[in-house]
């Protein structure tokens, strides 16, 4: 496959009262930043938070000028939130991953590598899960139930961090 060079990354991070972690995140994220090379914003989509996120997300928002917050009136789900940060993304990867720190950003730069590459979409996965064991196994039957409907086999389906070409979710 032929190396593309990615100019700009959009990191789309959906959350629902995530206070806890919030601050923590965005250092990490602030720490494998000028690693990435490239121009990158990062889209926090506040899916109608109960706690402090909102409020921390603006304090994060004033010492971070890569930082867009996208607030939504109500608790909408994972994926309506998720759709809401892809409208409003600039670069041509998309990169989403969950607040809760289950994925390292470092593991960005891996999938920004394969995206290099050439690939359309490159999924990670979860190796150290902080889920009870029931949700795990819950988590297992799901990967093979999917995987058997269709034809695609993924380690872990339920993985929030993947790195996807603009132009697919376009359509």
């Amino acid at each position: 496959m032929p190396v593309q060079k990615i100019k700009m990354v959009s990191i789309v991070i959906p959350i629902y009262n995530e206070a806890e972690n919030l601050i923590s995140l965005h250092q990490k994220i602030k720490d494998v930043a000028p690693l990435l090379e490239k121009p990158y914003e990062i889209i926090f989509i506040d899916d109608g938070s109960k706690d402090d996120s909102f409020k921390i997300l603006e304090d994060i928002n004033k010492k971070n000028k890569h930082i867009k917050i996208v607030k939504l009136t109500k608790n909408y789900g994972q994926d309506y939130a998720l759709l809401a940060g892809f409208r409003r993304t600039q670069g041509e990867i998309v990169i989403t991953m969950d607040c809760d720190l289950q994925n390292d950003p470092v593991d960005i730069l891996k999938l920004l590598k394969k995206m290099e590459e050439g690939y359309d979409i490159v999924s990670g996965y979860r190796e150290n899960r902080k889920d009870s064991a029931f949700r795990r196994v819950l988590s297992k039957v799901a990967n093979k139930i999917i995987a058997l409907r269709t034809k695609v086999v993924l380690q872990d389906y339920g993985c929030a961090l993947c790195a996807v070409k603009k132009s697919l979710l376009k359509n």
